[in-house]
């Protein structure tokens, strides 16, 4: 491996959706894809420009401000200006509260290990 690059940081694999904005104040939204401590990876609603200054909220983090590192169409690779503790990510609560106890219906269940022909064919 060469010396002169550095190692990455290790990425987090998400899919989340975080407001952000332009140096001129104007507000785009963002699905953030990928996180670390050091940078993000993701799709912007509009295109961005290389070298570009952002802010983004990212949710249990707070506002992030950096740069647009890379660009392809509406991807994006961005750098922060400050390094951020990526384990502080906090995912979104549910909608809907899953109950304690349910029952899945009877055709939505497993079929037995010995059952592998699929439903409707029948033997020749």
């Amino acid at each position: 491996m060469d010396e002169d690059i550095p190692e990455r940081p290790k990425r987090k694999a998400l899919l989340s959706s975080a407001p952000a904005a332009r140096a001129d104040g104007e507000e785009i939204d963002i699905r953030v894809r990928n996180l670390s401590g050091t940078g993000l990876g993701g799709v912007a609603s509009t295109q961005l420009v290389r070298d570009e200054s952002i802010a983004v909220e990212i949710r249990g983090i707070g506002e992030v401000r950096g740069h647009v590192a890379w660009t392809r169409g509406v991807s994006f690779g961005m750098v922060f200006d400050e390094p951020v503790d990526a384990s502080r990510f906090a995912v979104a609560e549910p909608f809907l509260p899953v109950p304690e106890h349910y029952s899945v219906n009877r055709r939505f269940r497993p079929v037995a290990q010995t059952e592998f022909r699929r439903p409707g064919f029948k033997r020749a």
